[in-house]
């Protein structure tokens, strides 16, 4: 049955209130998102998350938090496209962890939440960042190096090798900057000029030869 107004405000009212909702969006209907994550790829420092949402929507944005013993050990924030794919680097071996993920910039969207455990990787060797490059001149430069896991036994040695080709491994150019875990900085002189290098952070323990990541610099003229 047909409501019918009897009074000249109650008319008004509803006009008002649909007027209102055009004009502000103010009566948009909440959306129902699912957000589905898996672990893809799963190594002893590192992890990926691949996640997907349903139904399929653009420009959504997302945030990944990383915890361990539910304390928070990063978050990531990304622009979702539907199908998206989280590196999550820096994580120690052997250990648990719990992802979560939600929506963040869109508060008429109701995401269930993704949740998530995984363990990563036991390693023997160690684990090391190449963490930064500073003071490049004509003959040399400054290369920041970390170990951040010492494997099955203590490191014994670490430095930086160096080489005109990528990827260098022991058996290339080398400095020897102490032992054990932590930052060291090592410097490097006598190159040539105007040259590309490629340099990686190196460890040794009992089991062998930990590198981080290829960096590279170009000497000045």
């Amino acid at each position: 049955m047909n409501k019918i107004f009897t009074k000249p405000f109650q008319l008004l009212f509803v006009c008002l209130l649909a007027l209102s909702c055009v004009v502000t969006s103010s009566c948009k209907k909440t959306e129902d998102l699912q957000i589905t994550c898996v672990v893809s790829l799963i190594k002893a420092d590192a992890v990926v998350i691949h996640s997907t949402l349903s139904p399929e929507k653009q420009g959504i944005g997302v945030q990944i938090t990383v915890l361990r013993n539910d304390s928070v050990v990063g978050r990531f924030n990304r622009t979702h496209n539907g199908n998206t794919d989280f590196n999550v680097p820096g994580l120690m071996p052997n250990t648990t962890y719990k992802v979560e993920m939600k929506v963040i910039n869109d508060p008429t969207i109701k995401a269930e939440p993704c949740n998530n455990t995984f363990t990563t990787l036991f390693s023997n060797i160690p684990l090391v960042n190449t963490s930064s490059i500073s003071n490049v001149n004509s003959a040399g430069a400054i290369v920041n190096g970390e170990v951040t896991y010492e494997g099955i036994g203590p490191v014994t040695r670490r430095g930086v090798v160096y080489s005109t080709s990528a990827n260098p491994g022991i058996g290339y150019p080398s400095t020897i900057v102490g032992s054990g875990l932590g930052i060291f900085t090592s410097t490097l002189t006598s190159l040539s000029h105007g040259t590309k290098y490629h340099v990686r952070a190196y460890a040794q323990n009992s089991a062998g030869w930990g590198y981080g990541a290829d960096s590279s610099f170009t000497t000045l003229p």
